[in-house]
């Protein structure tokens, strides 16, 4: 994602929606075209950690979603392993 958006080339996304403040899910997201962008000092929140800031290149609104609740990036689906357990 960040080397697409260093040489602007955008890239879609899907992700669950969360809204922290309620606790309450906003369902299914999608983003045809979108680029990272920074935050701004209003979003610089404790959680920045963990959050994407993105700019919806089709209509130019900023965009953020959790990190962890990402599920597609170019329609290629995105897994987490599980550790492994070295011994």
């Amino acid at each position: 994602m960040r080397a697409m958006s260093k040489v602007n080339r955008p890239f879609s996304i899907e992700f669950m929606g969360c809204n922290y403040s309620n606790r309450r899910g906003t369902g299914r997201h999608r983003i045809e075209k979108c680029l990272l962008r920074s935050a701004t000092k209003a979003e610089n929140n404790q959680y920045a950690d963990y959050m994407l800031n993105l700019v919806d290149v089709e209509t130019g609104r900023a965009r953020q979603c959790w990190q962890l609740l990402l599920m597609y990036f170019n329609n290629q689906k995105i897994t987490i392993d599980e550790p492994r357990a070295d011994k």
